[in-house]
């Protein structure tokens, strides 16, 4: 590949990164264009940059932003997927593999901060972001509905009482 293409790849893997919050590597050898084209596709979906690069032109990116931690783990044949939520790349690629049994997640950054491949899954195994504010907004909402449960209770009480008695006369005539 020569120089200018090089240069050009890197700058393209560091502007992926600059808007990434998360970045996961997964190996990529043995797997085969239609698993891939699938895993493409699944990461497209899902708002996923998936790339397969040179682990020098991913280093040189990588370190260009100030990312050192990943370089041991830059050997042999492996991709690299960029996303803009914290959980949505290490959530697809390990859903993805659990039908597959590939890729293997190898390691990745979250927010800046190294994670193992261990760390990946058990991250990715965690609700997402939407669904983790979801419960919380159930969360906040359910004193106030149990106030007015309680409150409404005696009127609702009292007009099924009110239905009873009226039924009993209804039969009584």
């Amino acid at each position: 590949m020569p120089t200018a293409e090089k240069e050009q790849e890197v700058a393209l893997l560091t502007e992926c990164l600059e808007g990434a919050k998360s970045v996961v590597l997964s190996d990529y050898a043995g797997i085969d264009v239609e698993t891939v084209t699938a895993l493409r596709r699944k990461c497209r979906e899902n708002g996923i940059q998936f790339r397969v690069t040179k682990n020098t032109l991913l280093r040189r990116a990588l370190n260009n932003k100030g990312f050192t931690s990943l370089d041991e783990h830059l050997v042999g044949p492996i991709a690299v997927a960029f996303a803009k939520d914290e959980v949505i790349a290490a959530k697809v690629i390990t859903e993805f593999a659990k039908d597959k049994q590939f890729p293997k997640v190898r390691a990745g950054l979250v927010d800046g901060k190294f994670m193992s491949g261990a760390q990946l899954i058990a991250l990715a195994k965690l609700p997402g972001k939407t669904e983790l504010l979801t419960q919380l907004v159930f969360t906040l909402n359910a004193p106030a509905r149990n106030l007015v449960v309680v409150l409404s209770a005696p009127a609702r009480n009292l007009v099924t009482v009110l239905n009873a008695v009226a039924k009993q006369k209804g039969e009584a005539a």
